[in-house]
């Protein structure tokens, strides 16, 4: 009875507008085999599903009007439990029917006219003003963009805004403005990463020639990894070495160490001296520590590969100990002559003339004095 009633409802408003459906609405009847009367009837038919979908909008502004009313006195937790048996709907439904009456209320006679469904408009009523106007212009011309489209809008638009806000967190003030601050540290993980996976690509490609019997070359891979070892040391150093005071109170603080015997200390310790090309092992060990040292380091960080010896849990220690003795290639006394007591950050503006060197014993006495002082 509702049905039949809808329908004559719509015959009776296009009758009254005295209003055809325009030309170009029409164009794909003429691509339907069918004779005059049935092109009347399709015509008719087309006319009255117009009007009854402007209803379906409107029906849609008037549905979310009822449920802000009720909404609006109810307490919050006790809406969906009168709604369900009361309408039929769930709280889900109800409230894109409220969205579409708060936030699409400045074009609703717009969205009417251009006969816009229910299911668009509650993707519509997510959008910023002007991803709404975008969307509505696209339907009042002619075109019927899906659910989907109409959502690629409104994200273009929130891409733009997030775009434009970028410079204004670097603004934000107090311990929330540094942490925002902080939070672009994440780039400087990327460039990490992508510079540890080229030098690990470089060193397996210098391994090569060892499958045909031929040398290693130092040299060559020194000239393209040795900078990208000291600028990842430095990166590291940024991202997560803590810092320490220097020897006295005008001294600049500079970047510490990792906790010793940990296997991020190693990593540490091996980016800074692989920074140095004239650090690098002689000949005759230099194959054994790309390949028991450097990749094995790279692998931890890369590949999530637990390092030999650096057990995870505190209790383990003993036997890692002895671990660390028995691994292929490395013994105790080759660990303690690679070890570097002081890994100072690097200014890339002092690489032709940088040096390394130990730090003076008795300066590091004099500092640990002091710290445990």
């Amino acid at each position: 009875m509702t049905e039949y009633s809808n329908v004559k409802r719509a015959e009776i408003a296009a009758k009254k507008e005295g209003k055809s459906v325009p030309k170009s609405d029409m164009s794909w009847i003429d691509t339907v085999a069918t004779d005059e009367d049935q092109d009347g009837v399709l015509r008719d038919v087309t006319s009255k599903l117009r009007f009854l979908n402007r209803m379906s909008t409107e029906h849609a502004f008037a549905i979310g009007l009822e449920f802000q009313r009720a909404k609006a006195i109810i307490p919050p937790k006790s809406f969906g439990k009168w709604l369900k048996p009361v309408s039929g709907y769930t709280v889900k439904a109800a409230t894109y029917y409220i969205s579409v009456h708060e936030k699409l209320a400045d074009y609703k006679g717009r969205l009417i006219a251009a006969a816009i469904a229910p299911t668009t408009m509650f993707i519509m009523a997510k959008g910023s003003k002007s991803a709404i106007e975008t969307a509505l212009r696209a339907f009042e011309n002619g075109e019927r963009l899906t659910g989907r489209a109409v959502q690629a809008i409104i994200d273009a638009e929130s891409d733009v805004a997030k775009t434009e806000q970028t410079p204004i967190l670097l603004n934000t003030a107090g311990l929330a403005g540094l942490k925002k601050a902080a939070a672009r540290q994440i780039e400087e993980i990327s460039l990490f990463r992508s510079m540890l996976d080229r030098i690990r690509s470089d060193v397996e490609e210098a391994l090569k020639p060892l499958e045909h019997g031929r040398a290693v070359v130092k040299k060559h891979l020194a000239d393209k990894i040795a900078l990208d070892f000291r600028h990842a040391h430095d990166l590291l150093c940024s991202i997560a070495v803590p810092v320490k005071p220097g020897l006295f109170p005008y001294n600049n603080w500079t970047p510490g160490t990792f906790d010793k015997d940990t296997a991020w200390y190693k990593v540490q310790m091996l980016l800074f001296k692989a920074g140095n090309a004239e650090a690098w092992p002689d000949r005759i060990d230099f194959v054994p520590w790309l390949q028991n040292e450097v990749l094995p380091c790279l692998r931890f960080v890369l590949d999530d590969e637990p390092l030999p010896g650096f057990p995870l849990v505190e209790g383990n220690k003993a036997d890692a100990a002895v671990d660390n003795v028995d691994r292929v290639g490395t013994s105790a006394e080759t660990l303690e002559r690679t070890e570097i007591p002081y890994a100072p950050s690097i200014d890339s503006s002092d690489l032709p003339e940088i040096t390394v060197t130990r730090a003076p014993i008795e300066e590091i006495a004099a500092n640990e004095i002091t710290q445990s002082a």
